[in-house]
């Protein structure tokens, strides 16, 4: 009778097992290297962004320092250009933030970021902060969230804030390395060097007097009589020519010369 005819099922062949798993194979091989090749290509367009943006920065710090202007001071030392470990302060008219200010101070501060995830090495960011200058006969004040110079015996709450605020911008992140760098001798080699030219325009001391006055620090060495960058410290007294910024951002190392005598 039909209905107790059973239906036969034929299984796959030995052959189509081993074609089936080949096919899965080369597959899988294929995906792989397209995958490869996929990451390859992302990862280059992010170095490839990276070193872009590198660039930029650079170029702008070169065209803001070119234009630095030294006719208007910051603070009362009456320097146009201050440099301390991590921050490099001075009066430019090329404005980035506020591009219809004609005058504003650029700061440059190189930070810790935090962002970079825990367990992860320590990184750097490149911070740029600008405030618009207001009055061009007044010294820049180098604190405060408003910025605007304060005529001679004046006190801040004796007028309302009138010029805008500062403003921050973040250049670079997830440096491996950042930092300000100073060219010059030693602390104790300038030291060394300002005392003598201190003792050179006084007087002439009495010939019959044998006293001498006590050295405050140690004589500095011969490697430290040698001009050479140097890491910018705290406390640091002598003169300051030139300073550079140094760093490795996305895997590339660069750096950033600043010169500071030649201002104009």
């Amino acid at each position: 009778m039909a209905s107790g005819q059973r239906t036969s099922r034929r299984g796959m062949t030995l052959l189509e097992v081993v074609l089936a798993v080949t096919i899965l194979a080369a597959m899988s091989g294929l995906i792989a290297a397209m995958w490869t090749q996929a990451t390859r290509m992302a990862d280059d367009g992010g170095g490839q962004h990276r070193a872009m943006r590198l660039a930029r920065v650079l170029e702008m710090m070169r065209s803001q320092w070119a234009d630095r202007r030294t006719s208007v001071k910051l603070g009362r030392g009456g320097s146009s250009v201050t440099v301390e470990p991590g921050v490099l302060t001075f009066i430019t008219a090329t404005a980035i933030l506020e591009p219809g200010w004609p005058i504003v101070r650029a700061r440059y501060v190189v930070e810790r970021d935090y962002e970079t995830g825990v367990g992860a090495l320590a990184a750097w960011r490149l911070v740029y902060e600008e405030l618009p200058v207001v009055d061009l006969e007044s010294p820049v004040e180098q604190a405060g969230d408003s910025g605007r110079p304060l005529a001679s015996g004046e006190r801040r709450a004796e007028r309302p804030v009138e010029s805008p605020r500062e403003k921050r911008l973040i250049l670079l992140a997830g440096c491996a390395e950042l930092g300000w760098e100073r060219f010059g001798k030693s602390d104790r080699a300038e030291v060394e060097e300002s005392e003598k030219a201190a003792e050179n325009a006084v007087s002439e001391p009495d010939e019959q007097s044998t006293t001498t006055a006590p050295r405050r620090i140690a004589a500095p060495s011969a490697e430290e009589k040698v001009s050479e960058w140097r890491l910018l410290v705290e406390g640091f007294r002598g003169k300051t020519p030139a300073v550079r910024l140094v760093g490795e951002f996305g895997g590339k190392e660069f750096a950033c010369v600043f010169v500071i005598e030649d201002s104009r």
